[in-house]
Parts: C-alpha cells; sequence; structure tokens
C-alpha cells in the first residue's frame, strides 16, 4: 500500500506545510482534512483576509493574492512544502509556473478504488502527457517515487483501444502505437511495464500500481469518474518536475485528500533531506 508508506516517511521528520483555503464553503473541509494529520506535520493556512478569524485549527496567514503568497512561503523556505487546497486551479498553476520558471507541469495523483487498491496514476491536467516524451516522463516520475518509499513499481499504459481496433480510427492507431513505443522505452530503461490496451480494468485487477491515460482528457476523466461516481479516494497529486513539494487537489475534494495531500508534501519533503536531491525528476 502506498500511502501508509507515505505516512511512515512522513513521520521521519517534522516539516512544514502550507495548505491554501478558498471560501467559507471549503473551508471547512480543508481544515477538517488538515486536522486529521496534524501529529504528521505542522501546517499554515493561507487565505484572503475576510477568512481570518473565521476559520480555526491551525495558524492562519492571510493575503490578497493567497495562491501568490502560498508559493512565495515555499520558494523562501518559510514552509517546506505546500498543498493547493481549496484555491482556485488556474490562478495557482500560473504562479507555480511563475515561482519556478517552468512552461508546463506534470502530476501524478495517488489514488484508491472502491476495493482499497492504491496507485499512482496521471496524467490528470488536461494539457498533460501529450505525446510519448511526456508520458515517459510521467510513468518513470510516479515509478521512481514508488522506489524512494521501497515499493516495486509496476507500471501500466493504458490506449485508446485494443491491439485489434487498429485501423479503425487515425486518433486510436496514435494512441495504440504511442503506447508500445512508451512501454518500449519503458522496458529498455530497466522498468516493469506493460501495454493493457484500454484495458484500464485488467490493470487494476493485476495490482499495477502506476497507471497511465491516453491523455490528459480522459486521464481527468478517469480521475473524476472514479473519485465522484465510483467511490474512490484521491490523496493529491504531486507536481513532479519542481525543485520543492507542491501537492494538488480539488476544489470539491472530502476531507481525506487534503490531510493526504499534507501527508504527501510532507513525505516528499524528508525524501528530499534523505537522498541529498529533489524527491522528484526535473
Amino acid at each position: 500500500m502506498i500511502y501508509p508508506s507515505l505516512l511512515q516517511v512522513a513521520s521521519k521528520r517534522r516539516v512544514k506545510v502550507g495548505v491554501g483555503v478558498g471560501d467559507l464553503n471549503n473551508a471547512s473541509r480543508v481544515v477538517s482534512g488538515v486536522k486529521q494529520v496534524l501529529g504528521k506535520a505542522e501546517v499554515v493556512l493561507v487565505g484572503r483576509p475576510e477568512l481570518e478569524g473565521k476559520i480555526k485549527g491551525a495558524p492562519f496567514s492571510p493575503s490578497e493574492e493567497p495562491e501568490r503568497k502560498l508559493l512565495e512561503l515555499l520558494v523562501s523556505g518559510d514552509v517546506d512544502g505546500v498543498v493547493r487546497g481549496g484555491l482556485g486551479s488556474s490562478t495557482f498553476l500560473k504562479h507555480v509556473k511563475d515561482a519556478f520558471n517552468v512552461a508546463k507541469v506534470l502530476r501524478v495523483a495517488l489514488l484508491e478504488d472502491a476495493t482499497g487498491h492504491q496507485f499512482m496514476f496521471a496524467p490528470v491536467g488536461i494539457d498533460e502527457g501529450e505525446g510519448v516524451e511526456e508520458k515517459v516522463s510521467l510513468a518513470m516520475g510516479a515509478a521512481d517515487f514508488l522506489k524512494k518509499i521501497n515499493l516495486v513499481p509496476r507500471i501500466a499504459i493504458i490506449s485508446g483501444g485494443r491491439l485489434s481496433d487498429l485501423g479503425r480510427s487515425p486518433k486510436v492507431n496514435g494512441t495504440i502505437r504511442d503506447a508500445g513505443e512508451v512501454v518500449a522505452r519503458l522496458k529498455d530503461g530497466g522498468y516493469d511495464a506493460e501495454h493493457y490496451q484500454i484495458l484500464i480494468e485488467d490493470a487494476v485487477t493485476d495490482k499495477r500500481n502506476v497507471i497511465v491515460a491516453p491523455d490528459g482528457i480522459s486521464g481527468n476523466l478517469i480521475y473524476r469518474t472514479l473519485i465522484h461516481l465510483g467511490s474512490g479516494k484521491s490523496y493529491g497529486a504531486l507536481y513532479l518536475n519542481l525543485p520543492k513539494p507542491v501537492i494538488d487537489t480539488s476544489r470539491a475534494a472530502p476531507p481525506n485528500e487534503y490531510a493526504g495531500a499534507v501527508v504527501m508534501a510532507a513525505a516528499a519533503k524528508n525524501l528530499q533531506n534523505r537522498y541529498g536531491f529533489a524527491a522528484v525528476p526535473e
């Protein structure tokens, strides 16, 4: 199981995590999640000034631009990692790119299905996982993260159809060809990787712990279907190509996702300290 391993790593050294809060509607869920893991990390909440005095449970830092403030705290070293929490995605993403001078981000989420099977999943951003290179980077990044918490990665690459569907659609053909190339690249790098075609259910049944969807749109839909319709859980999404721990979450998430995201941020920071370099690949 992935999350229990993250809990162990997060407990090695207490770190400080900044968590964004949006409006009062989601602030209660964010705070409820944070309270579940206050023993694993020190937390500071960041939100707009009008929330000051209205939310309790952790220190509060007010700002007219909470997305910017959260990243400034991380870059300055005032916090060791950040969680988007209830802040808006587009504005937060812009400040992430500005703070670390990156044109594009790659994220991998920790998900759990209704049976309790946990796996790293990507892409979850609608513009991520475009082409072979990005899918290889996502798969390797997720696999290497699992290795750092002493788990053996087993990668499943999903495409838009079965091999027997070749010829039915240029788009489907492209996803199948890309998946084959991704798997070949991963195997050349020594990774356990298989092309599961469109059969994501088989990848889960086989207990694959890294699953890569055909593209960001299908990945986002899979994530939403599992979490919002399929009794699944999310523990946040790790930004792979940043030098400091940044964890994404949904504004509509239940408290457990915010709790998991704080644990993931703390674990990523402790991994960074242990290995002497970024916990995830540049």
